[in-house]
């Protein structure tokens, strides 16, 4: 790559999106590969190597860096116009970006495949029975600020985790930019309702494989074989992406590579109107920051209640997602009724609910419930400004305590408590991007909301990054204390902070 695509004089000028031909059958499946391609990181970060590192005695604070590989992607919009107004020529643009990030993805994926990382240990297999599990129990009592049993698992090889984390998470922002663009440019306005819906379920099947499908496959057949599978799945998309032939419709058109500069500057500009500035930063921050720190410690809960790695995949990554996205689905019909003003109100209140539903059933699984729940009621007394009673603290920690030491609770209500704490903040996902759509003007749409997407997403992954070493800290009933305190206080600041903010450019989308 040694000139800008459409500076050799091999570039022919791009068709306009309206009438560009219908895509072939070859395309639509490179399509639906790359997208395929696009979650499975995340859910592999998130889901699985958290509860896998957490199996093999990983502590809390440990495993904070996993939430930070989420900053890359989140901030890939800085470097997007540089894959804009480089190509390679007349061996074709955003295709030939997907065959080198894919290469790279391939490579990595095989590298972190050769890391010897322990098998399932035997307290998971076989149900958290024996002395290691009494040994989960004990750390569970005190919020679960320990690891589990560390001394029986090796060293885990962090140097290469991390290195190999961070270059997945790199290649994987730029293979979803590169399949974004090409996508873009092939689908034509009638093409793009189709184009979304097989974004969405093929994105869903590779959050899946990423997630449930590794901690499967890891508990049955160890580290190296997942991993190995993990790579085969992207061995698919660069076969298809190699073989393409790009037209030149898929291009990006000379002018609009031409406006670098104008881009950053845009991205500046943002921020100094008035319906932006430092209140609308504050809203798109600390909107998830309260569930993004449960969220962190949702998969090492379930590793320290002696839950199996194939069960936490099928759980939190299966039902879970299923049910958060038919609330997302629910909940986007009732926006179509709803003022968003309305819409806050109900959703963020909702965020404190779902924190909740996670926390009770897991808390009094492990046992740290009954330490913990006096933490529980004075943190959620103090955001709403009232006293708790001691006595009355101290009454709900010993029932809690008796039903940690009758047997705690049944799977069942963890998993209903997982899938209520989805469906309670997945929908959140919906409204911020209708309410980030009002605030992108006319003639900078896609920068305005790829600048608020990006600092949504890294604040939110910072909230998680955060929360770990918190929960190391503070224990499991600390921080969930805390994250609920944090749900409480923005349910009552944000709608405030949101009824001040000026009117954006386009009231007909963000309508009060």
């Amino acid at each position: 790559m040694n000139t800008p695509s459409g500076h050799d004089g091999q570039t022919a000028p791009a068709v306009p999106a309206s009438t560009a031909p219908p895509l072939t059958r070859y395309e639509w499946a490179l399509l639906c590969s790359a997208y395929i391609s696009q979650c499975v990181a995340f859910s592999f970060f998130f889901v699985a190597l958290s509860s896998i590192l957490r199996g093999n005695g990983a502590e809390l604070a440990d495993l904070s860096f996993i939430y930070l590989l989420g900053v890359a992607p989140a901030l890939k919009f800085l470097w997007a116009p540089l894959m804009d107004r480089y190509g390679f020529g007349r061996w074709g643009h955003y295709s030939r970006w997907l065959v080198l990030m894919q290469t790279a993805l391939i490579v990595t994926l095989w590298a972190m495949a050769q890391l010897k990382i322990g098998g399932v240990p035997p307290e998971l297999a076989a149900g958290a029975t024996g002395a290691a599990a009494d040994m989960n129990e004990a750390a569970a009592a005190l919020g679960g600020a320990g690891g589990t049993g560390a001394a029986a698992h090796p060293p885990l090889p962090w140097t290469g985790l991390m290195l190999g984390c961070l270059a997945m998470s790199f290649f994987t922002a730029c293979q979803d930019m590169a399949a974004d663009g090409l996508s873009t440019r092939l689908l034509s306005p009638s093409q793009r309702g189709l184009g979304n819906a097989l974004q969405m379920a093929c994105g869903s099947i590779g959050f899946i494989a990423g997630g449930g499908g590794v901690l499967a496959l890891y508990e049955y057949a160890g580290w190296q074989t997942a991993l190995m599978c993990l790579t085969v799945l992207n061995v698919v998309t660069l076969v298809l992406a190699l073989f393409y032939r790009e037209p030149a419709h898929a291009r990006p058109d000379v002018v609009v590579r031409e406006r670098m500069l104008d881009y950053w500057r845009e991205i500046g500009r943002f921020w100094v109107r008035p319906d932006t500035g430092w209140r609308w930063a504050f809203i798109i921050v600390m909107l998830q920051a309260g569930v993004y720190m449960a969220y962190s410690v949702m998969s090492p809960m379930l590793v320290d209640a002696g839950w199996s790695f194939t069960k936490i995949g099928q759980v939190a990554n299966g039902y879970g997602t299923a049910l958060g996205m038919a609330s997302m689905i629910g909940f986007g019909w009732l926006l179509r009724h709803w003022s968003l003003n309305r819409a806050l109100h109900v959703i963020l209140p909702a965020q404190v609910v779902g924190v909740l539903l996670l926390a009770i059933p897991l808390l009094l699984k492990t046992g740290a419930l009954g330490a913990g729940l006096p933490e529980i009621a004075q943190g959620a007394a103090a955001a709403g400004g009232t006293a708790a009673p001691d006595g009355a603290a101290a009454a709900a920690g010993q029932a809690a305590a008796s039903v940690a030491q009758t047997g705690g609770i049944g799977d069942i209500w963890i998993t209903l408590g997982v899938a209520g704490f989805m469906m309670c903040y997945m929908p959140m996902g919906v409204l911020v991007s209708t309410l980030m759509m009002g605030r992108s003007s006319a003639h900078a749409p896609a920068t305005d909301f790829s600048v608020q997407y990006g600092l949504y997403l890294a604040a939110g992954y910072g909230a998680g990054a955060l929360g770990l070493p918190l929960a190391q800290r503070m224990g499991y009933a600390g921080l969930l204390a805390l994250a609920g305190a944090v749900c409480v206080l923005m349910a009552v600041l944000i709608p405030v902070l949101h009824a001040r903010l000026g009117r954006p450019p386009s009231a007909a989308t963000a309508r009060a």
